[in-house]
């Protein structure tokens, strides 16, 4: 780019600019004659132009225009919940009151089971005991029965050593009385 060039960008770029100014200012005194009380020339603080004013004006209508539409679809959903909350509440407390019944149940099924096992636990101790008791009776019926077989046995031989005396007693008191006779 020659300096010829340049010089012809340059003063271009500056017509536009001053374009540019003039638009702005146009818009400007269109939005005052079409915005009422904008024509008193005052802006609140911390806007450089009408026109910024007004963009920020339509953009926070858009966003409370959204905003409400959230609002509505919240409403609605919320109106959704409630209705199908309305419509299961008795299923809900009907299955609330039967797993209340279920727990009271339970604790009483677990009552009943803990009172059964130390039943059982008794009568295992009780059983094993009663076991020890016949293992012992039987034991004590096995002497007993071996003392009586002993006995019975010393019984027939003094049975029968009485009877041998006896005989020989009685033979010898015989010859005796036939010996007197």
């Amino acid at each position: 780019a020659t300096a010829m060039e340049l010089q012809v960008m340059k003063s271009e770029l500056e017509e536009q600019r001053q374009q540019y100014q003039r638009l702005s200012q146009e818009h400007e005194d269109f939005l005052r004659r079409r915005i009422p009380g904008a024509d008193t020339g005052e802006l609140p603080n911390g806007f450089e132009s009408l026109t910024e004013l007004v963009r920020i004006a339509n953009t926070s209508r858009q966003e409370a225009l959204q905003e409400r539409a959230a609002k509505e679809n919240l409403q609605k959903v919320l109106q959704d919940i409630e209705r199908e909350i309305r419509q299961r509440y008795p299923v809900l407390m009907s299955q609330n009151q039967e797993l209340k019944e279920l727990r009271a149940q339970n604790a009483e099924m677990k009552e009943q089971n803990r009172i059964i096992y130390q039943k059982a636990r008794e009568y295992a101790t009780y059983n094993r005991d009663a076991e020890a008791r016949a293992q012992r009776a039987e034991h004590a019926y096995t002497i007993a029965d071996l003392h009586a077989h002993d006995l019975t046995k010393q019984l027939a031989i003094l049975l029968h050593d009485k009877n041998r005396w006896s005989n020989a007693s009685l033979a010898a008191s015989r010859a005796t009385f036939f010996q007197m006779t």
